[in-house]
């Protein structure tokens, strides 16, 4: 297409447009649904919008404006998309539909289960190694909750209470932080050796498949700190650090960082995003699994093969 000039106070107009107004304004045969404030689309219905954001579950993407959706779902240029936007809206103002953004709720970590069976069997079959559940268990980072019998993995504040947690049923791919958590306190394993190379990673089954990963060589797989991000971010030029790793380089002292994200397209534009972003004030190195996507496919992979040469030389 020919490219186009537009002044920016006009992408800024069109930016000031949420999703949920412009579906409901421009699209409504688009919207579905599905909760108290919360709705999918018709067309992609891992898509969730609520409180002014939206997430595309299975892509793992997500944004706050409709501009973002045109451009990273619908593929649009961002020309194009804020053409399309100012268009419409020269033709059809939107309703200022008041979306009621619900105030914070209290955060309350989910009921414990007397005990931890599926959670350690859901563990087990993802080849975790018995020794980390049992850390986690013990250190109050994991529980099973008592009425779905999820995975719940726990982060804490600097005077050790409970802030976050998220959840993870050990049947399905559900997964969901609990209301009122708070991101910069993720999910988080102190190192007991090196503390100025935190290892960054996507999600926490990642870390402990990792930590699997470093006791099968029969190393300390605690040696140094490990975060979980909660998700997987493309930052822009100029915006934020993920908030679980801005909070983190608040409080430590760090010198390297290594990011351990997934082997595809997202998580490799991840990982390059955010070196870029870190790499003036730290040296940033990337571990991309070997096999597989991501480290817990790695973790398998070489679990079965081990298996594979057991049964061989029996």
């Amino acid at each position: 297409g020919v490219f186009m000039w537009i002044p920016p106070e006009e992408i800024e107009r069109a930016r000031q447009i949420d999703l949920l107004t412009y579906l409901e304004t421009y699209e409504p045969e688009q919207l579905k649904h599905v909760g108290r404030n919360t709705y999918t689309t018709v067309e992609h219905d891992s898509m969730r919008i609520s409180n002014g954001l939206w997430h595309w579950t299975s892509r793992r993407i997500g944004g706050k404006t409709a501009l973002d959706y045109l451009v990273l779902v619908r593929g649009m240029s961002l020309t194009d998309a804020v053409i399309h936007l100012l268009g419409n809206v020269a033709t059809k103002p939107p309703n200022a539909i008041p979306h009621k953004i619900e105030k914070p709720k209290e955060f309350v970590l989910p009921k414990r289960n007397e005990g931890n069976d599926a959670v350690v069997g859901y563990l087990r079959k993802r080849g975790i190694d018995r020794r980390i559940i049992e850390y986690c268990i013990n250190t109050k980072r994991l529980h099973e909750d008592k009425d779905f019998h999820n995975a719940v993995f726990v982060g804490f504040n600097e005077q050790k209470e409970p802030k976050f947690a998220s959840v993870r049923s050990t049947f399905t791919d559900y997964r969901i932080d609990v209301a009122g958590s708070d991101k910069r306190f993720s999910f988080f394993i102190p190192g007991n050796e090196n503390k100025d190379t935190p290892h960054i990673f996507e999600s926490v089954i990642y870390i402990l498949s990792y930590g699997t990963l470093k006791l099968m060589k029969g190393a300390n797989w605690r040696s140094e700190d490990m975060l979980s991000l909660g998700g997987v971010y493309i930052l822009k030029d100029d915006s934020d650090l993920p908030l679980p790793l801005e909070q983190h380089l608040k409080k430590n002292t760090v010198q390297n960082i290594v990011l351990h994200f997934d082997n595809d397209e997202v998580g490799i534009a991840a990982a390059e995003s955010l070196r870029a972003n870190l790499k003036d004030r730290f040296t940033v190195l990337v571990d991309i699994p070997t096999y597989g996507k991501d480290v817990n496919d790695e973790l398998i992979y070489k679990l079965k093969n081990i298996k594979r040469k057991e049964e061989c030389s029996r």
